[in-house]
């Protein structure tokens, strides 16, 4: 269980591959070594929004692992050497609830649909399939790329934010462009009402 609030921006190195085996193939990330938190092998870490196992520590990267079913639903097979990664720490009972209860199970990739920035924010227009659609609440929460925001609008399977720029500078969100494609966690409490009442 993550927050949505990250805590520092790691890179992917060199050395990522996508290895086969008889049942499947994996594709194994090599990444910077966080710098805030002390990890250890088998430690959780919430990557652009994906929760990832470590499998392995060296001296200045990490690796994790992602199997067929995170490569379909997510962005992380389109990440390659030099793109930043938004990274979060687990939550633990010592540690303070900033943002909304974020699990790190991507739900969809979605496109972004319009940008546009001015001195004070950043406002973001994204597209989702249209079966996600009841997902999407006017001030509920969205998780993208692992930035917890609130939604500001919805227009059938369009749902736009505004990223302040504190969050423009500490995370990726603020170098998207049109036509980028991004982690979306929808709002957990709003898939188990759905689930229920459906």
């Amino acid at each position: 269980m993550f927050t949505g609030i990250v805590e520092e921006i790691i890179l992917v190195k060199e050395g990522s591959v996508l290895k086969a085996d008889d049942d499947s193939e994996v594709l194994e990330l090599v990444l910077s070594k966080p710098l805030l938190v002390k990890y250890r092998i088998g430690d959780s870490i919430m990557l652009n929004g994906v929760c990832s196992t470590i499998t392995d520590i060296s001296d200045d990267v990490i690796k994790v692992e992602y199997m067929h079913e995170t490569q379909q639903v997510s962005t992380v097979s389109l990440l390659s050497v030099g793109d930043r990664i938004n990274a979060e720490s687990p939550l633990t009972l010592q540690k303070k609830i900033s943002g909304s209860f974020v699990t790190g199970h991507i739900d969809v990739a979605g496109t972004v649909d319009n940008v546009d920035a001015n001195k004070s924010e950043l406002f973001l227009e994204v597209k989702v399939p249209t079966k996600y659609s009841d997902y999407l609440i006017r001030k509920g929460s969205v998780t993208i790329d692992g930035v917890n925001l609130t939604i500001v609008d919805v227009n059938n399977d369009i749902f736009s934010v505004k990223i302040i720029p504190f969050t423009q500078k500490n995370t990726t969100l603020g170098a998207v462009n049109k036509g980028d494609k991004l982690n979306i966690e929808f709002d957990y409490f709003a898939k188990i009402t759905l689930a229920k009442l459906n």
